[in-house]
Parts: C-alpha cells; structure tokens; sequence
C-alpha cells in the first residue's frame, strides 16, 4: 500500500526528484496548452508544464516554480534545481500567428522559488554536478509528448544538441562535446569529474571532464576540409577565400559564417548569410560559391539555391548564369567571366559596382522586401503590403539589411517608385504603388543617405504613386504622417488599388491631424465601392472618431455579415460609454433572436475590449457558453449603468 497520495496532476508525470533531507518533492510532468488564435481558434499542445514542490508529509503543495520541466535534476545542497522542457513558442503579430517551439533548461532556486536563468536551444536533458557548480545538458528526448509544437520555425535553425556543459553561477559555456554524441540522458559521477551520456543508439559513453578540457576532442563537423587538387574549382575558391582572409581587417565573421556552413545548409545556415551580408568581404563571395557548389551536390538537406543566390547578388551585383539547373557549371561560368577576373577587387563595394550592377542589387532588394501576394480580395492585398512597408523587419525572418543599402542605390530606388527628372502629365495612369521601396528609403533616410524624399513629396510635377511612397519613407523613418499632403493625394487618386492604399495610410494620422482624417473617412463609409468602405473600415482604427458611431449602427443594421466582425472591432476600440451601450443593444438583440447569432462572437469580443472585463474564457466554447457569457455581460452593465 502507498503511504501517500499526492494530487493529480493535469498531465504525465515525467520527472520526480527528492529533496536531500526526504521532506519535500519536487515533479515535472507535461501540460496541455490551448493556444488561442482569436475567438474560437484553438490548437491544443503538449508542453513541460510547471514544476512543483510537495510536502512528503502532508502531500500538500508547497510552491510552483515558474520554469518548465519533464526533466529534473538537484544539486546535494538542495538550493539548485535544473529542469529541462519543451515549451511552445508562438508569436502573435500583425501579420498573424507564427507556430513554433524549442527546447528550454532552466535554473532555479528550490527554497525561494526564484528562477535564475534559462538556456534555450540546447536540449532538455539535464544533470547537475553534486556540488551544483556545472550543469550538463543535451538532446533529452520528447517521449511523454504526443502532440508538441515545432520547432518549425526560427527556433528550427537554432537547435544545437551538443552535449555542453555550463558554469550554473555565470551561465557560461565551458566544454561542448561533438556533433554525433546527442544524449537522451545525463549524469554526473559523484566527484563531478566525469559525466555519463546515454544515446539513442543504445550506446553508454563516459566522458572525463578535466581530460576533455586539457585536450578536447575535435568535432568532425568543426573541420573543413580542403578541397582535393583534382576539383580545380572548388579548390581554387577555397584558396581565394584563405587568401582573401589573409587581406580581411576582421576574419573572426568570416570564419564562423565557414563554419555554420560547414554544419548546415539553406535555411538553417541563415545567420552564415546574414554574416556575409553584415560583413560585406570578397572572401565571403569565394565562401559563398564553394559551399551553394558542395550544398548542391551534397543534396543537403534544406537546401534552397535561393539564399545564396540573395547574397550572391546583393553582395556583388552578380546573378548565377544557370543552365538547365547545373550549379557547378554555373558557379564556373561565373568564376570564368568575372570572379577570375575581380577577385583581387572590392567586389562588395556598391560605390564601386557599374550602373547595371547596381541596377540588380536594387532589383534583388525590392524583391526580397516585397510582401508576397496573398490569396484574397484587392482590399487584403493593398492592405497586407502597405502592412509590409512600414512593419519594422523581423529579428528572426529579416530578408535585408542595412548594410545591404548603400547611397548609391537611393536614387535608384525612388526612380524604381516613379520618380522623374522632368514627369510629363501622364505619369500618374502608368506608375503603381512600390511599397516594396518603402523601407528601404526609409532606413537610407534615418541614416541621412536617402534622396530629398521631403522634396519630392513636395513636387506636384511627380507622380501621386512616388509621392505616395516619399510620403510613407518619411512616416517610416520616424517622421509625422503629412496628413494635409495625403488627403490631397486621396482627394486626386482615380486608380482603385492606390486610392484604398492611402485610405488605409489614414489610420496612421496623428492626434493633431485625426480629426480631418477621421472625418474623411466616415464620410468613405457611404462610398459606392465596397473595398473602399472596407478600407475606411479598417483605417478607423487609427483616429477612432466617436462620430462614426451612427454610421456604425446602420451598417449592422443592413445585416452585411461580411462587415460584420470588423464593425463590431471597431465600437469596441472607440469604447465611448455610446459604444459600449451601441454594443449591450446588439447583445440584447441577438438574444432576442433579433439579430443574426453568429454577431454574438465579435460583440462580445468587443465588449471585453470596450470595458476591460473579461466573460469568455480562452479558447472554442458551446453556443450555450457563449449566450451565457453575453448574459453575464449584460448584468455587469446594468450594475454599472442603474436605470
């Protein structure tokens, strides 16, 4: 018979580990986490869930500690706990949800709670030195999980599973064991010296710390390997870039862009490109070609040509003459006709490229800054690149750099946009919108390289479509939206897809200028073109008017389910007491069967958002549950607001 039962846990018990004196026990065990995309959205996950401590004598819980683990592990004194887990990992932001997840270990203090730091990427397989100084960690393995997220995202090419070993008091790396000695489990010998991996291929090693740090053992996928002679052309681009290395003021990212390319290819070789790109250096370019030829050929996995050709091509100006998709004789033809030739210059140098080259470095950046065209309406698509053009680019999923933008190229960039020396006065039927230039003259002009973009904004010779996007750069780098100037714009633009871009450019107005922009765009509610509507819609967000409120209450009225959520967002953002009232009547109405039921959803929402209380709880829900939470609104409202 058990002397103790200690309460149910919500998931898999993964991990137990005792206290050193047997009065308390700590327990990891796995979670289910409802992550909420939006009302009634929901993905159910497996993740490490809490861990916990528990009184042996009573079976009582005496703390949670905030760090993750199916993993555990306890240093002698019982003042340090390591826990190792995979968590999920999911961003909300403008452009939607992104899906993700990794590996965590954590470090805490058992007898405060306290959590000390986390090392992401590296495993969750833990084991602590009896006397709690190092911390070894590895691979682990997810085999209580059923349903876990990612890695699939920009935790994938983060992952390194090598056994390391870390100083627990200043979260240092001191010894990292190689590549194919990945470990489901760890442990420590009790004098701390040695510590024992178990593989997944059945094997048990023993690694003896103070030997490996006197002499460490050489990762083989740490070793470049030279080119033999007989491969003339890999060899020839592998002692150009040891030449060129010689010549670099600093190697140091040079050789760890080698390196991440001797490990890894496409995608999880990201941060070489990002290396080459940051660091421009004709070594790079010789790197660069030696590893798109071996990557190719290897069939690496992940490889896409494309991330090479990018940096190819934004470094040098240079495209790949592909035939019938032969890398290697590409790459000859391209160290044939020009690398021989160059290599001893500073290829890098956009000061120095041709006029053509310049012309495709400008070409390559425009494309790798446009957003791609979604599946949608005309009104999705204008809206989700005017999105792009002023979004600040993503840490992890960046496609340029300011490093890539050189002064040289902002010309080219407003004349990719429209500009013209001397426009004629059909200029404007002919110029669509370039909001891929946006960001790019943006970041040149922060950094006082950009064309006078204020002068050209200026200059009603132009056309709308250039002044549009001169107008968007200097919002973009900072500066106050000319308002005035872009309802001059709106005012004269005919062509469908541009007017709704400056439409939607209205929801940036400031305070001082939202009340002509907001004006503006009630009116637009009453305009004949449903995008245009809708895009007036979405751009109220920004000034909110309270006297949009009236037409509001037709347009719910007219039963157009399609405007219907979006309408609903909009009263819950104005949150005027009108709003919050115009939003109960709604409610009431729904309830009554007076209106259509799938408004009930969105009301809520927007009510939450109006008053800052909460009645649905997270994630999907009956139709009962979501009539009942309108209910409990509606009395919350009457108490706040007696007859």
């Amino acid at each position: 018979m058990p002397v103790r039962q200690f309460p149910l846990l919500a998931g898999r018990v993964a991990a137990l580990a005792f206290g050193p004196d047997g009065t308390w026990l700590a327990s990891g065990a796995t979670g289910v986490s409802n992550l909420d995309f939006g009302r009634g959205n929901v993905l159910s996950t497996d993740y490490g869930d809490w861990v916990r401590l528990w009184q042996v004598a009573t079976g009582k819980e005496i703390r949670t500690l905030k760090i993750h683990g199916t993993s555990l592990t306890l240093a002698h004194s019982g003042k340090l706990l390591a826990a190792g887990a995979h968590v999920p990992d999911v961003q909300h932001d403008d452009e939607g949800t992104h899906i993700d997840g990794h590996s965590q270990v954590s470090l805490a203090d058992p007898t405060t709670g306290q959590p000390l730091r986390p090392i992401k990427w590296h495993g969750q397989a833990v084991a602590l030195s009896p006397d709690g100084k190092f911390l070894a960690t590895s691979s682990g393995t997810n085999r209580h999980l059923e349903g876990q997220l990612g890695p699939n995202g920009a935790n994938a090419r983060k992952l390194d599973f090598r056994t390391r070993v870390w100083d627990t008091a200043t979260g240092k790396e001191l010894m990292r064991l190689p590549d194919e000695h990945w470990a489901s489990v760890l442990a420590f010998a009790p004098d701390g010296k040695r510590v024992a991996l178990g593989r997944y291929d059945g094997a048990v090693l023993l690694w003896d710390l103070e030997k490996e740090r006197q002499a460490p053992t050489v990762d083989p996928s740490d070793v470049v390997k030279r080119p033999p002679p007989a491969d003339q052309l890999l060899r020839g681009l592998y002692d150009d870039f040891q030449e060129l290395l010689r010549r670099t003021k600093d190697p140091v990212p040079l050789r760890q862009a080698e390196r991440i390319l001797n490990r890894s290819s496409g995608w999880y070789a990201y941060d070489a490109f990002e290396l080459l790109r940051r660091h421009r250096s004709p070594a790079g370019v010789a790197l660069l070609l030696r590893y798109l030829v071996l990557h190719a050929e290897q069939k690496a996995e992940n490889f896409e040509s494309r991330f090479y050709l990018d940096t190819l091509t934004v470094l040098t100006g240079q495209e790949l003459p592909f035939r019938s998709g032969d890398v290697r004789s590409a790459v000859a033809e391209l160290v044939r006709i020009w690398w021989a030739k160059h290599k001893g210059a500073d290829v890098t140098d956009a000061g120095r490229m041709t006029a053509a080259e310049l012309e495709i470095v400008t070409g390559r950046l425009l494309g790798l800054t446009m957003d791609r065209q979604r599946d949608g309406s005309l009104l999705d698509d204008v809206a989700t690149r005017l999105r792009g053009a002023l979004r600040a680019p993503h840490p992890d999923y960046r496609t340029w750099w300011e490093e890539d933008l050189h002064p040289t190229l902002g010309p080219l960039l407003l004349r990719s946009a429209g500009y013209k020396e001397a426009p004629g006065p059909a200029a404007d039927g002919r110029v669509s919108i370039a909001y891929s230039a946006v960001p790019l003259l943006a970041a040149l002009h922060r950094r006082g390289a950009a064309p006078p973009l204020a002068k050209v904004l200026r200059d009603e010779r132009q056309s709308s479509a250039v002044r549009f996007i001169c107008l968007l750069a200097l919002y973009g780098a900072g500066e106050r939206l000319d308002t005035k100037t872009l309802l001059g714009l709106l005012a004269r633009e005919e062509r469908l897809a541009a007017h709704l871009g400056m439409v939607l450019a209205l929801r940036y107005a400031l305070p001082g200028a939202a009340g002509e922009a907001g004006k503006r765009l009630v009116a637009l509610l009453d305009d004949a073109n449903a995008h245009v509507r809708g895009a007036a819609l979405r751009a109220l967000h920004g000034p909110r008017p309270p006297q949009a409120l009236p037409k509001l209450r037709a347009l719910l009225e007219t039963g157009r389910r399609g405007v219907a959520r979006e309408v609903f967002a909009l009263i819950g953002a104005i949150g005027t007491p009108e709003a919050k009232a115009l939003l109960t009547q709604q409610l009431q109405a729904v309830l009554d069967g007076d209106a259509h039921a799938d408004n009930l959803l969105p009301a809520l929402g927007a009510f939450e958002q109006a008053t800052g209380q909460q009645f649905l709880r997270s994630g999907a829900g009956s139709a009962d549950h979501y009539r009942d939470a309108a209910r409990r609104a509606l009395e919350w409202w009457r108490k706040q607001n007696p007859a």
